[in-house]
């Protein structure tokens, strides 16, 4: 067309072809459009690595999938897409094989997702909202209704949420949810028969259609997204691993899952178990690094034999350890299983990964972000790209799609034969079961049958002669009617010759829970296979039945390790006092040791006399096996804290332990390291010492030396000596170069380092000169030093030797922990030899705050006024209003410019207040000291308020009308919180909401309010438990006056609305006074210290201003001249809504203009990726943060930084019983004491001191951060922030 075109205009000139150009052109038009609706996939097989006769393409653009996040087919063979808050339907119209649209079938499903879908009949199941939501209608093709949430709220969204929903054998739903999906306790178990006690990190669990009955079948998982089920019915899952724990002794690599039924599968935050040990599951397939998304397994039959059966699974870019940023494309996997006993092993393919610089069809660089996958009903893999699209692999060796396409989606029509033997082969060889567009097939095949097919399928099973696969498929079809099945056809199920269908029977019999068939399940708890016996005792763990007791006992001694896990397991279900004696009597050390452990999943405590008992028995068996040593072991570190401390039988075990240290075998020899440091085996010191310093692996040295840190004694000097070079040595090397570890390394090892300092330190006073000055181990030597009694005479030496200011300047942070009236005399001495200015201000800043007497009365008025940081300022200004003492005496003593000048003092004062409002406090403190004026000051402190002291969830509403005088508005704000949350509204117009109790909220009111009456309503809800509103309104009118209402009992409250109730003047007789409950920090709110800070310290805006404006109008009544102040100009204030719309329409921008606005509000401080500066990353790394996220995600994650926290970036709130509050990162726990890291500060708590520890659901990054940035700012920070891709 365009060579027509050419040749067109060479023939014709321009004129006189007019007509005919036109013409040609408006059909070359055409022909494009035809072109477009009409492409072609486009493959991009060579742009990946996959396995020979495999092709892969583009199934459908971003522009249609939207996020890209939980794909699912239903039963019409349609593919659904979560596209960050909703659900599309993608429709492929011109049946090209490209999906160009959609069309949205339901909504309101939050941020990020749904990242669970599910479609089941009429039924549609989605993981979004606060939960699990059931919409219904779907088979009737319309608008989808919304029916609620199943079950109780689970967090959504997030990247350790609630994700993967599947139909099981049983009919019943399973959902899996990562570590930060809101589990606690039984929180979401609703069932007697649930197989988990107590729902523990991530969790599988089990829900009828209807939502109402609640189990928990597995737990103890980090985060796997996947839940895959195979075709015995058994689940797995590719569970991530934490990779700011890489090079920390307890790190676990990512790995594959087996969800055995009622266990754990180990994972801690800090420490996950080891797989050898006794409480736990091990893993089936270790995979090292990855970031595991959604999967699911083969059972198809369009793909090579070889992936049958196997699980294919998204693994997303692979985060770095150290910065968490992404540092590759994803890549597909396929796990191969095979059942080998009772267990399961495997290995790993990389089947799936995009070439280096890898394009697809559009020249768009491959991401391969891959979030979850489907087998189609051709066979062919489906996989969503995350805001990349959504991509189809399949399998043709022959290259037919080349000549016919490739192989539609459809479901394949299904031609039923009439003979019965063919009909049952049809139904039993329909590929992919668990699918939505085989179960209408099935479905189908019952309603066509001319025989009684369910008969016939019973028979079909229990026939040896048939083909084991299709006798496990019958058994599948049979299953979902459980609790319908004759006992007599589960009695000779039972009694198959196949142990894979007398493991299914086990598992029928555990789900129908009928009493007469107990007897059935004791009886397979001693079959010959071992896969029998694993999934008996898995079944007993549905029940609390004491007549299988005995037998589980005697399966603790089992000759494999699952059944005795499964089988301990089980017993957890029942009372300990009924079975432990008859454990406890036997002679094998597996069953004494398993004894002691079901009280752990029933969160008990073992007696002392049981333990007693167990420990004196294995201390005269025969441990000859590394599995049998290692189970002893563990069961010391559990159970050891039950007995007291000065029990000589402890001191048994020790001798026992460190008789045998080290032990050839390398986890034997970790654990007994354990062992020898938790019971304070002192006499260990020597032989623990020479294992540390003669082993070459880091990690085990890291690990050794935890353990010795924890003995109290039993070294020589010399050895001390030796302990100590060593802890010198870890200023350099390994320990100290963080490039390649987790993020969290520094800090667990400097709470080892800690710990070490603690017992040693004095070896190393000697060896001062050998502390790098710039190294951690500097710090927390001087921590410990500051503790340290008669240091202050050794700091004042080692200061006067020190040469560096640097070494000064860190070395005067201990001026605090010494002798005050000591420092005070040689800080004053240090002032007067004429430093330099930083060593200046860090000696006046020390000075001011020992709050002892010096020479000169005027020292602090004068740095005052010679100013400096704002660390000194706030410090001297403190101790000049302490002082208590007017101006006029220090006049005379001042020098420089504004000696004996008042005016100049006052303005000097007055210019620090205007250029940094932070010090407006203390620095107004000074002003009202020296002038002998106060200023009134009117502060009304609010009242918590509800219309009554129900604790039950329930919603009510509030009014307020506030006058504001002529002249109103310059400055305004609402600032509060609500117990749970609330939505404020003003003058009818919705201002914000909150759900986040604990920590208030400010709402900007500029422009809000009018002359006269103003309307504050405010719809409140609970959500149970204690409830209350707490607000404070605050308006600075031009006349500099500031005005407040609170909450109080002048407001009134309904649980009944009103047409206009958000404005109303007058209100019906049902909207009566609330209830006051009491102050901000009254009753369940007293230890808050967010609301503390936040409601009663805090100093608003608002006030700031308001304080200016009264000192200035004293300075010109006082001096006779208007103060003029030297500002970089006025800075513009916006709202979040304000800023939200800006961002949203940013375009171009300069991003190395760009790099300096991220500097100026501190970014790199957490997420680094600032060239020449070092960032403590603390947040997400950001390289390619705009590819990821889509612009609204973005846009949301700046402005609302608390609105989506990811588990791993939540702090811990540490309460104590005293009131105080910190917040940090865990990285110790002891029965004695917690230590947390925060940025380089270590800190340890002693556990009868914390009132309470509780995740921080507040981001540490503040909000309104961006809130002064011009618009060009805020549009060259966009620009940086895409140039990190």
């Amino acid at each position: 067309m365009i060579n027509i075109i050419i040749k067109f205009n060479y023939l014709y000139p321009p004129i006189k072809g007019f007509f005919v150009r036109s013409l040609l052109l408006f059909l070359c038009h055409f022909a494009f459009e035809k072109i477009q609706t009409e492409a072609a996939p486009i493959y991009v097989d060579t742009q990946f690595e996959l396995p020979s006769g495999f092709h892969i393409y583009k199934l459908a653009e971003n522009t249609a999938t939207g996020g890209s996040y939980d794909i699912v087919f239903d039963g019409q063979g349609r593919i659904l897409v979560g596209d960050t808050t909703s659900v599309r339907r993608l429709e492929d119209k011109d049946e090209d094989g490209i999906y160009e649209s959609y069309k949205v079938i339901a909504t309101g499903l939050g941020g990020r997702g749904p990242q669970g879908l599910l479609v089941y009949g009429d039924s549609l199941y989605a993981v979004g909202g606060d939960g699990v939501q059931l919409y219904s209608g779907y088979e009737s093709g319309d608008v989808l209704r919304h029916q609620g949430r199943l079950g109780a709220r689970f967090n959504t969204g997030g990247d350790h949420a609630a994700h993967t929903l599947l139909r099981g054998f049983d009919g019943y739903i399973y959902l899996v949810t990562g570590d930060g999906g809101g589990i606690k306790n039984r929180t979401h178990i609703t069932e007697e028969t649930s197989p988990v006690l107590f729902e523990r990190a991530a969790s599988v669990f089990r829900f009828d259609q209807s939502g109402t009955r609640w189990e928990c079948v597995s737990s103890g998982s980090r985060n796997p997204p996947s839940l895959g089920m195979n075709y015995l019915g058994e689940f797995f899952s590719m569970d991530s691993d934490m990779e700011w724990h890489v090079d920390l002794p307890f790190y676990r690599p990512v790995r594959l899952n087996h969800w055995i039924i009622g266990g754990d599968n180990g994972w801690h935050g800090v420490g996950a178990l080891k797989p050898y040990q006794i409480d736990n599951v091990p893993g089936v397939v270790e995979v090292g690094r990855g970031s595991p998304n959604w999967g699911q397994f083969y059972e198809h039959n369009q793909f090579p034999e070889r992936y049958r059966d196997s699980f294919f699974v998204c693994d997303y870019r692979w985060k770095s350890a150290t910065s968490g940023g992404y540092n590759s494309t994803g890549r597909l996997v396929a796990f191969h299983l095979k059942l080998d006993g009772a267990n399961w092993t495997g290995e790993m393919e990389e089947f799936a990964k995009g070439k280096p610089g890898g394009v697809d069809g559009n020249g768009t660089p491959i991401n391969f972000g891959l979030v979850d996958l489907e087998i189609a009903p051709d066979g062919s893999l489906v996989f969503s790209d995350h805001n990349q699209g959504i991509w189809r692999l399949f399998y043709d060796p022959t290259n037919d799609y080349k000549k016919n396409g490739p192989p539609s989606l459809k479901p394949k029509r299904i031609v039923w034969p009439s003979d019965q033997a063919a009909f049952l082969k049809t139904l039993l060889s329909l590929p992919q079961p668990m699918s939505e567009w085989t179960r209408l097939q099935e479905v189908r095949g019952f309603e066509l049958a001319k025989f009684d097919l369910a008969q016939e399928l019973k028979e079909y099973v229990l026939s040896e002669k048939n083909p084991l696969r299709h006798r496990l498929r019958a058994f599948r079809l049979l299953a979902s009617s459980f609790g319908e099945l004759p006992t007599g056809f589960v009695k000779k199920l039972a009694g198959c010759a196949e142990p894979k269908l007398r493991g299914q029977a086990a598992w029928l019999i555990g789900i129908r829970g009928q009493k007469a068939e107990q007897s059935f399940l004791v009886d397979l708890l001693s079959d010959p296979d071992p896969f029998v016996r694993r999934r008996s005792a898995e079944a007993m763990s549905r029940n609390s039945s004491q007549e299988a007791s005995l037998e589980l006992v005697n399966r603790l001694n089992d000759p494999v390790r699952l059944v005795r896990y499964t089988a301990m397991t089980a017993l957890a279900h029942r009372s300990t006092g009924d079975w432990i004696d008859k454990a406890l009597g036997s002679n094998n050390p597996q069953t004494v040791m398993r004894a002691l452990i079901p009280a752990k999943y029933r969160r008990e405590k073992n007696k002392p006399e049981w333990v007693r008992v167990a420990f004196e028995k294995l201390l005269r068996a025969d441990l000859t096996s590394s599995e049998d040593e290692l189970d002893f072991l563990r069961v010391v570190q559990l159970n050891s804290t039950i007995l007291s401390k000065e029990d000589p039988l402890l001191s048994k075990i020790g001798s026992r332990v460190l008789s045998a240290f080290p032990a050839k075998d390398r986890s034997v020899r970790w654990e007994q390291a354990v062992v020898l440091g938790q019971l304070g085996v002192n006499e260990a010191f020597s032989a623990m010492l020479a294992e540390l310093l003669g082993e070459s692996n880091y990690v085990t040295q890291f690990h050794l030396a935890d353990c010795i840190a924890d003995l109290a004694g039993g070294w020589t000097e010399a050895e001390q000596g030796e302990l100590a070079n060593w802890i010198l040595s870890t200023q350099s090397g390994w320990f100290a170069e963080f490039d390649g570890k987790g993020r969290q390394f520094p800090g667990f090892w400097q709470t080892v380092v800690r710990d070490l300092v603690e017992r040693h330190g004095e070896a190393l006073i000697s060896r001062f000169d050998k502390i790098n000055m710039n190294s951690s181990l500097h710090r927390l030597f001087f921590d410990w030093f500051g503790k340290r009694t008669g240091s202050s005479d050794l700091l004042l030496k080692i200061y006067h030797n020190e040469k560096s200011l640097g070494a000064k300047l860190r070395l005067l942070n201990l001026v605090p922990k010494m002798d005050q009236g000591k420092m005070a005399s040689f800080l004053e001495n240090e002032l007067s030899q004429a430093p330099a200015h930083e060593l200046r201000l860090a000696l006046l800043t020390r000075l001011a705050r020992t709050g002892k007497p010096t020479k000169r009365r005027s020292l602090f008025l004068q740095a005052l006024l010679d100013g400096g940081d704002n660390t000194m300022i706030q410090s001297c200004a403190q101790r000049v209003f302490s002082a208590g003492q007017e101006l006029g005496p220090y006049l005379a003593a001042l020098t420089g410019e504004h000696s004996g000048i008042p005016a100049k003092v006052y303005k000097r004062l007055l210019g620090h207040m205007s250029r940094e409002p932070s010090l407006t406090q203390d620095l107004e403190a000074v002003l009202q000291v020296l002038s002998g004026q106060s200023r009134e000051v009117y502060k009304a402190e609010p009242n918590w308020i509800w219309p009554s002291k129900r604790e039950v969830a329930e919603v009510e509403f509030f009014r307020k009308i506030i006058q504001i005088p002529e002249g109103a508005g310059l400055i305004a704000s609402v600032e509060g919180t609500c117990d749970n949350e609330f939505t404020l509204f003003v003058n009818g117009e919705r201002i914000g909401h909150s759900n986040t109790w604990e920590k208030p909220v400010r709402f900007s009111l500029n422009g809000k309010l009018k002359q006269g009456a103003n309307h504050l309503a405010v719809e409140a809800a609970n959500h149970g438990g204690p409830a209350g509103l707490l607000l404070r309104f605050e308006c600075l009118t031009s006349d500099g006056k500031l005005h407040f209402a609170v909450t109080d009992q002048s407001w009134r409250s309904s649980s009944k609305l009103f047409e206009g109730w958000k404005t109303a003047t007058k209100l019906p007789p049902n909207w009566k006074a609330p209830l006051v409950l009491g102050s901000q920090l009254t009753g369940s709110w007293r230890g808050n210290a967010n609301i503390l800070k936040d409601t009663k310290v805090d100093m608003s805006r608002a006030e700031r201003t308001g304080v200016m404006q009264h000192w200035a109008a004293w300075y010109k009544a006082e001096f006779g001249q208007a103060l003029v102040l030297q500002q970089a100009g006025a800075v513009q204030f916006r709202d979040d809504a304000a800023l939200h719309t800006i961002l949203m329409q940013t375009k171009g921008g300069d991003a190395k203009f760009g790099m300096k606005v991220y500097e100026k509000v501190g970014c790199h401080a957490c997420h680094g990726k600032l060239p020449g500066k070092k960032g403590r990353i603390f947040g997400p790394d950001l390289t390619g943060v705009t590819l990821r996220m889509t612009r609204e995600e973005l846009v949301d994650a700046l402005i609302y930084p608390s609105k989506f926290v990811p588990e791993r970036f939540k702090a811990l709130l540490f309460e104590t019983k005293s009131g105080e509050a910190f917040t940090g990162f865990m990285t110790q726990k002891t029965a004695d004491s917690v230590t947390f890291t925060y940025n380089e500060d270590t800190r340890r708590l002693p556990v009868n001191e914390i009132h309470r520890i509780r995740p921080q659901p507040m981001s540490l990054m503040p909000p309104k951060l961006l809130s002064t940035l011009s618009d060009k700012e805020l549009t060259d920070l966009v620009a940086y922030l895409r140039s990190l891709n």
